[in-house]
């Protein structure tokens, strides 16, 4: 009888066992693929060409300079294939048919709030909406001419966009801003919506036709019940896939030898724990879940669809089985044409376009025919221009040009000495003017970190309006070259600050490609912002720089220290940006030629800053370090410009 409740009790304890509570993790990992086209054209096709068309709209108007190349050289940019001048394997045509801009209506708004006495007061606002929309088609044509496909990139009247301005308290106020901004907006309206459009279509070019080297972050399942019997061995052989899969890149596939053990490990699993039971069905699930992930990068959708299938029938969590399953038939049916693997090497860098056919030929005639007419009328435009206005252009700005060629645009900078006498409002013009710029490079710079952008961006329509608010407060104080200069950087952030280009950043689709585009606005920022300071400054190199690198340093600060950014990873880039300003400005300290009593002055300010960059990360929300920040902006920081102004 003793044996034989022994043996009962072995059971049990084996039961209990087998039995045990199992706990899963999400286990991170990343895979690199080639991503293969939806709609395939024939591999051999290597090249294409793109040609625009802008009939009804001077391209000026949409703050481009008046040439389709402008377009050409931006947009497209398609992986896998090599853009040639013509003649391409196809050709990719894109017509803009005109522009409707509505007639701006003023909309008239009243709130009524009471006070706790009951007193009714309304409040009158007044803004200033329309709407516009660019038609825009396109074409594309294989080398005799076929349409491949072709569509609509805006049309109709879902296609439309509404423009709303700010609010002004007074009519009065809102007409005196639509007459001196109004030309600005709607020009950095119609640029928007074209590039908009046209990065849209890029992006369907390349997921329709191209080759786009991909990296995308995947998971297994592991375990975490250390008292488990199999927590250690499969977390073990978990850690081992990972590192087989992170060796796969766009040419090279994963190796089967290497994800072997793991896939008879998980095999043992289903046969070792098959009862039904949740905590064998849950330990079940996570070795089908991860069979069916190696046999998906291992390009084996027969068996990844066979272990989705173990998934459903597991009955633990069937809804994984369904995307799995999706994605598996998915790229079977793309693998079953004449690409058999998305690791493959697709090199176009020695890409040449085949011989002009005979349709070719006569579109490159009529092309070369349309440029030459059109450079005819530009001429003869420029010679009207030049008998009957004899001034430089106002007000229209071509971003793609370099920083040197900006020169001409502003003219030659005066090297008389500012008589300007600097008070508080002076002062606090130069540090919003900087503030400015920093913030839009601080957009710039993080776009590359997961959308980091997005407060920048959000600020700059505030940072901004301060930046009108401070000019306006000066009045005649400048003298008429200043003044112009000023207004014309104002109206260069009123361009490329509206609202469709600043949800672009915000939202970066592709972070690497607006960094580029933003290069030449933020180096005509620059210029723009040196020539406004050089006039003020009479040229002082070391007070430029301090003005611009304190600027520089609270703006990031700002961010840095007041955790705006939902990513901590964003507020940590701010503050490094921060603490690279303030060594700099140390250094500035040291090799500045100016007065002594400055350079007390200077640091006194730097001492104030020093306890904020005591850190090796950032200070979100700490809040005496919150407290000292806002009084240096508030005391500190704008009495120690005033002085740097002052002081010659």
């Amino acid at each position: 009888m003793r044996k034989f409740y022994s043996l009962m009790l072995l059971l049990f304890c084996s039961s209990l066992l087998t039995a045990q509570k199992i706990d899963l993790d999400k286990y991170a990992i990343k895979a690199s693929y080639l991503q293969l086209p939806s709609n395939p054209l024939p591999v051999e096709f290597t090249t294409f060409s793109t040609k625009f068309i802008a009939n009804g709209i001077n391209l000026n108007d949409a703050g481009y300079t008046n040439r389709e190349s402008d377009l050409e050289a931006v947009y497209f940019k398609i992986s896998g294939f090599k853009r040639v001048t013509t003649g391409g394997h196809i050709s990719i045509k894109v017509q803009i048919d005109g522009y409707d801009m509505g007639k701006p209506e003023v909309v008239k708004k009243e709130e009524k709030s009471k006070d706790k006495d009951g007193k009714e007061t309304i409040t009158v606002s007044y803004k200033i909406t329309f709407k516009y929309l660019v038609p825009m088609k396109y074409t594309i044509t294989d080398l005799n001419g076929k349409i491949v496909k072709d569509g609509s990139l805006a049309e109709g009247i879902l296609s439309y966009k509404t423009y709303e301005s700010g609010s002004y308290s007074t009519s009065t106020a809102l007409e005196n801003y639509w007459k001196e901004n109004g030309s600005s907006v709607k020009r950095g309206l119609l640029g928007g919506f074209i590039s908009e459009k046209l990065s849209t279509f890029e992006g369907r070019l390349n997921y329709e036709i191209g080759y786009v080297p991909r990296t995308v972050n995947d998971i297994l399942w592991s375990t975490d019940s250390p008292k488990h019997p199999e927590n250690e061995q499969f977390k073990k052989v978990c850690s081992n896939v990972k590192a087989a899969i992170a060796e796969m890149t766009t040419e090279t596939p994963l190796s089967l030898s290497k994800v072997k053990p793991a896939i008879a490990y998980y095999d043992t699993i289903l046969v070792k724990y098959a009862k039904d039971e949740k905590p064998e069905r849950k330990l079940r699930y996570a070795a089908w879940y991860n069979m069916a992930i190696i046999y998906y990068w291992l390009e084996d959708y027969d068996n990844a669809i066979r272990c989705c299938d173990g998934l459903v029938a597991n009955d633990y969590d069937k809804s994984d089985a369904k995307d799995l399953k999706a994605g598996s038939e998915r790229m079977k049916r793309v693998l079953s044409g004449e690409i058999k693997s998305s690791h493959y090497v697709r090199d176009v860098s020695n890409a040449t376009a085949p011989p002009l056919t005979t349709f070719q030929q006569e579109e490159e005639q009529a092309r070369l025919s349309a440029l030459k007419d059109k450079a005819i009328q530009e001429q003869a435009a420029r010679e009207v221009a030049s008998a009957n206005q004899p001034v430089a252009r106002s007000g229209m700005l071509d971003l793609d040009k370099t920083v040197n060629s900006v020169g001409g645009l502003l003219g030659k900078m005066g090297s008389k000495k500012s008589s300007v006498v600097f008070d508080k409002p002076l002062a606090d013009l130069i540090i919003s003017m900087n503030e400015s710029f920093a913030n839009y490079q601080l957009i710039s710079k993080s776009l590359s970190v997961n959308g980091c952008s997005s407060n920048a961006a959000l600020e700059m329509g505030t940072q901004l309006e301060k930046f009108k608010t401070e000019y306006n407060n000066v009045g005649g104080k400048l003298d008429k070259q200043s003044s112009t200069k000023m207004k014309t950087l104002i109206s260069v952030y009123g361009e490329i600050t509206v609202k469709e280009i600043m949800t672009s950043y915000m939202v970066p689709s592709d972070p690497a490609k607006l960094q580029s585009l933003m290069v030449d606005p933020i180096n005509l920022l620059k210029d723009l912002t040196n020539d406004c300071l050089d006039l003020v400054l009479n040229k002082n190199q070391d007070k430029k720089i301090i003005l611009t690198l304190l600027a520089d340093m609270q703006k990031t600060l700002n961010y840095g220290t007041h955790g705006l950014f939902n990513d901590n990873n964003c507020n940590n880039q701010a503050y490094d940006l921060a603490k690279s300003s303030f060594r700099r400005l140390k250094t500035v300290t040291e090799q500045s030629n100016l007065s002594e009593e400055v350079k007390g002055d200077f640091a006194q300010l730097l001492n104030a800053y020093s306890p904020l960059f005591q850190s090796e990360t950032n200070l979100t929300r700490e809040p005496q370090n919150t407290k000292l920040i806002e009084d240096i902006n508030k005391n500190s920081y704008p009495a120690f410009v005033l002085k740097l102004l002052q002081t010659q």
